[in-house]
């Protein structure tokens, strides 16, 4: 693909991408639903308290031994495991000292290089240049790429 090819091509990708209404409400497809708020903060919950229960099974500790290390009590723990409770990050750090692991670890945090690819990012730009425009210079930035 020659590169005035493909500039036409990420041009009329973001002219697409700026002048098309996103869907709203019942229009949204299930499938596409972002787990945002409670939902989301939920997932997390369960993740983490999966995540101490395997680690304490793994370094054969009981509950009440865990806590006891921890400085929590053995029911607190247990709710945070089942995800029944909500816990602060120094509750989740003093159980990861216990356990003797990083909080990241716990939580289960992993690092990412490079989560956006370089073309979205390319497209986000173009985006936010022809955003900026004024409608007579959006028409002509349109014509020109219709005519490469």
């Amino acid at each position: 693909m020659l590169i005035d090819d493909y500039k036409k091509e990420a041009l009329m990708k973001v002219m697409v991408i700026s002048t098309a209404k996103k869907p709203r409400g019942s229009q949204r497809q299930a499938g596409f639903r972002k787990r945002t708020g409670a939902a989301a903060a939920a997932d997390i919950y369960v993740h983490v308290g999966e995540n101490i229960r395997s680690m304490r099974n793994s370094l054969r500790l009981s509950t009440k031994e865990l806590a006891y290390n921890a400085g929590i009590t053995a029911s607190f723990l247990n709710n945070i495991e089942n995800a029944n409770r909500k816990a602060t990050l120094y509750t989740f750090e003093k159980i990861a000292r216990a356990l003797d692991v990083e909080l990241r670890d716990l939580i289960g945090m992993q690092r990412i290089k490079n989560p956006i690819p370089k073309q979205l990012i390319e497209d986000m730009k173009l985006k936010s240049l022809i955003t900026g425009l004024d409608e007579d210079s959006k028409k002509r930035l349109y014509r020109v790429a219709k005519a490469l």
